[in-house]
């Protein structure tokens, strides 16, 4: 019987730790998406931001 106890004990604490390093797995993952959404609308504010001025000198 404890070999039974002692087994599920690990499993729970295996299944726990396996579900704690998915959760920071998933964290890590949605700063990286944000991060690079970010940089891709700065890049687009930017382009936006040249094309502007570009059409502006155009018209003067």
């Amino acid at each position: 019987m404890t070999d039974w106890k002692e087994f599920r004990s690990e499993l729970l604490r295996w299944q726990s730790e396996r579900d704690r390093v998915g959760a920071e797995r998933a964290r890590r993952a949605e700063e990286q998406d944000r991060a690079i959404a970010d940089r891709d609308d700065a890049e687009d504010t930017e382009t936006h931001r040249a094309q502007s001025v570009a059409d502006e000198a155009y018209v003067v």
